[in-house]
């Protein structure tokens, strides 16, 4: 059996500590949602800076992927994560799904031009990287930060 074969066959391990970690980081975004909430006005004056916030959003696919090691792995812990934040309640509803389909979805890019075979701190960074890049497009359309 090669390696192509098995990366793509997901077993049930691989599904439950997915989603584990997507409950796990669903509570810690929670967490830092509350956190936010008083640390953003600090950065009111000089508003990108405030993107230095953002970096605990990014966490669940970020470690999933690697984690986990199969495709889609960061994208599933991104939106269960999601779900969880969304459920225990936060400032921005819904949005959340979008940010959590983008932010998983950077990851992803990035693992799979690795082939799913690099998963180093150097890999997770470049994730994290294009992750942020992603969020950050969406949330300069989304919250009219451009202007």
């Amino acid at each position: 059996m090669s390696i192509t074969t098995n990366l793509f066959r997901w077993r049930t391990v691989d599904l439950v500590t997915a989603a584990m970690l997507g409950v796990a980081f669903g509570v810690v975004f929670w967490g830092w949602d509350q956190a936010y909430n008083v640390l953003s006005p600090a950065f009111a004056a000089v508003p990108p800076l405030g993107g230095l916030l953002g970096g605990p959003w990014l966490l669940a696919g970020v470690v999933g992927g690697p984690v986990v090691r199969r495709p889609g792995a960061a994208l599933l812990a991104e939106l269960v994560g999601a779900n969880v934040e969304y459920l225990l309640g936060n400032r921005w509803a819904a949005s959340v799904f979008i940010s959590g389909v983008l932010q998983g979805i950077g990851v992803e890019i990035v693992f799979a031009v690795l082939l799913w075979r690099r998963f180093g701190p150097v890999a997770a960074a470049a994730a994290a990287v294009l992750a942020a890049l992603l969020e950050t497009a969406y949330e300069y359309g989304a919250y009219d930060y451009a202007t």
